[in-house]
């Protein structure tokens, strides 16, 4: 039944728009605006300024502890517009953050938080983008604007590193740094080196590719148990040398663009996103797409009108290079609420065939090549893409402009972690856990790590939007089945995140320098705090994870809150130099505020 509102406040009346009669009503609420009742009315009375409710405590007398933690109008509250409609189609437009003058669309998790942050309280008005104030460099470079400062490097001097050093950092790149997007030739860049130590002639493009590995692989070191770990102020200062004098080389390059044109301007982008400079790389990233469609790499080889014929390894080294940047592509686009910039309907080119690198030659496919029963480190490049296309089509239907029902939600959400399982079943033993990663070889450890991470969060993006809404009285039977199932998988997901990364922190490794993992991090650990408020609230169900209320809220939620401390604290030691646009510690500050208040 509709609610019947007798007076609008000021800004609703002179916009003609629909007031929910609170003071201050939810359009003020959303555009941060002063509420008022001060104009002339001849019928109703001016509302009585919103209350804070009392914060329910879980454990105490269930019958006193019904009143929820958080305010009514709040982001968990049914009603909209001042009118309550159950499974309503209609929802609330999202609201868009900005944080240091960077856009983050409705698909980060940055924006997902702050629209619920702005709902929790009055206080949250401010919202924790707001509340990071705005940049006082106003003499930085917009191209890197909001990106982590880094001492600019003298390489007036520059020597190349001793040759048995460059060859442990060009290993340490492909094994450690960069193990999933695999664009590289191996044994090209290794003849590339080698030429380089005789003196011979190498095009400034390729030396520039080697020295923007050397600095992504810098970043890490090898501690005296043979473990790869962060590395120290001097491994990060000798990196930003190695990008320095890539980019001076770069800069150099004449003529066409060509294949190894867009691979150094891809390594060049992962190297600044490790470094904590997203602004920077996300315009390198635009300049990289464009030189790759440039070059046709998006295209078959067939297509290419007027091209000389290419032997395997271009052929193949192509069609990684498109999918390892269209995977980029996608992830950019969510963690950053940007539009993607490469679609999947604009090009025909063929996934990379999963073969090693030793056994491609301009010929063709090296008769004692991967068979069955062989790994293949080609098997975590193919699988991140095919993640990456599942998150597109998911990202996809999230951002659709028509309002969806709930059903649809779930409908959406058991489609995507349908996809998800059926991807993890096809991956081979040593990538799907079967295989205990601590017995697995460095390379094929780190790709295990990045693939268990990617499906985590996939299950966390396409399942989120259910915790915000209440399904539980609306949906048939199948359909309620279902959605319990969707929350458990999130919740469940979280967890295991949390409890993934907090691991690899205490060894020193993943967080700094891996971008994604601190992304994840952030992610999963302000599921857990929403889960926590919804569960407080009684807006999901409460039995989810045990047979009583008791159980699932005292013991579970508990130590959910826990883990996510830790993990909260752990992102804000990596965070301390990162990029104000993924500084997450005041956005995860005043949600567990809110969260504390209902334990």
């Amino acid at each position: 039944k509709r609610q019947k509102v007798t007076r609008a406040c000021d800004g609703c009346k002179s916009k003609k728009k629909r007031c929910t009669g609170e003071q201050p009503c939810m359009p003020c609420l959303k555009l941060s605006s002063k509420c008022t009742y001060e104009a002339q009315y001849n019928r109703g009375t001016t509302p009585q300024e919103t209350r804070e409710t009392p914060p329910l405590r879980i454990g105490i007398d269930r019958d006193v502890a019904q009143t929820p933690c958080l305010p009514a109008y709040g982001l968990f509250s049914d009603t909209i517009d001042g009118v309550a409609r159950p499974g309503s189609a209609r929802q609330t437009p999202e609201i868009d953050e900005a944080i240091d003058g960077q856009y983050l669309g409705p698909s980060s998790a940055q924006s997902f938080l702050g629209k619920a942050l702005r709902r929790l309280d009055r206080e949250s008005v401010q919202t924790p983008a707001a509340r990071q104030g705005k940049h006082i460099e106003t003499e930085t470079s917009t191209l890197s604007f909001g990106d982590a400062k880094v001492k600019q490097p003298d390489i007036a001097q520059f020597s190349w590193p001793e040759y048995r050093t460059a060859t442990r950092l060009l290993e340490r790149f492909f094994e450690f740094a960069s193990p999933t997007y695999r664009y590289f030739h191996e044994p090209s860049v290794s003849e590339w080196l080698e030429r380089i130590y005789n003196k011979s002639d190498v095009p400034v493009v390729a030396q520039a590719c080697i020295l923007f590995m050397f600095a992504s692989a810098s970043v890490f070191a090898v501690d005296r148990s043979g473990d790869t770990v962060d590395a120290n102020s001097q491994g990060w200062e000798s990196s930003e040398i190695y990008y320095q004098k890539a980019e001076a080389l770069l800069a150099e390059e004449t003529g066409p663009p060509r294949l190894e044109s867009v691979q150094a301007r891809f390594a060049a982008v992962q190297y600044l996103l490790s470094s904590s400079r997203p602004t920077r790389a996300l315009y390198a990233f635009g300049t990289t797409v464009q030189i790759m469609q440039a070059v046709g790499l998006h295209r078959k080889r067939s297509e290419r009108a007027g091209r000389q014929g290419l032997d395997m390894i271009a052929v193949e080294v192509q069609r990684r290079l498109f999918w390892c940047v269209f995977t980029l592509d996608k992830y950019l686009s969510i963690v950053m609420g940007r539009i993607p910039l490469l679609r999947v309907d604009d090009t025909n080119q063929a996934l990379p065939i999963v073969v090693n690198d030793e056994d491609l030659a301009p010929e063709g496919i090296e008769q004692h090549a991967s068979g069955p029963g062989r790994d293949s480190l080609l098997l975590a490049t193919r699988a991140h893409v095919e993640i990456g296309l599942i998150l597109a089509r998911a990202s996809q239907e999230q951002n659709r402009l028509p309002a969806i029902t709930g059903r649809t939600h779930v409908e959406a959400a058991v489609r995507g972690t349908e996809e998800i399982r059926d991807w993890k079943s096809k991956l081979p033993p040593m990538m799907s856990g079967v295989i205990h990663p601590e017995s697995l070889i460095p390379c094929f450890r780190r790709q295990h790590s990045i693939l268990t991470l990617a499906r985590l969060h996939a299950v966390i993006f396409v399942t989120r939007p259910l915790l915000l809404r209440n399904l539980s009285n609306e949906l048939p039977e199948l359909e309620r089945r279902q959605y319990r199932e969707q929350l458990r998988s999130c919740v469940q997901a979280a967890r295991e995140a949390i409890e993934n990364i907090n691991g690899s922190a205490r060894y020193q490794v993943l967080y700094p320098a891996f971008w994604f993992s601190q992304y994840v991090a952030f992610s999963a650990i302000s599921i857990i705090h929403i889960y926590i408020i919804q569960m407080s609230r009684y807006r999901v169900p409460t039995n989810l994870f045990g047979p009583s209320f008791e159980e699932a809220s005292l013991m579970q939620l508990k130590t959910l809150y826990e883990l996510a401390l830790v993990g909260q604290s752990r992102l804000a030691e990596a965070g301390v130099n990162s990029a104000p646009v993924w500084r997450y510690r005041p956005i995860l500050e005043t949600l567990s505020a809110q969260t504390s208040r209902c334990i």
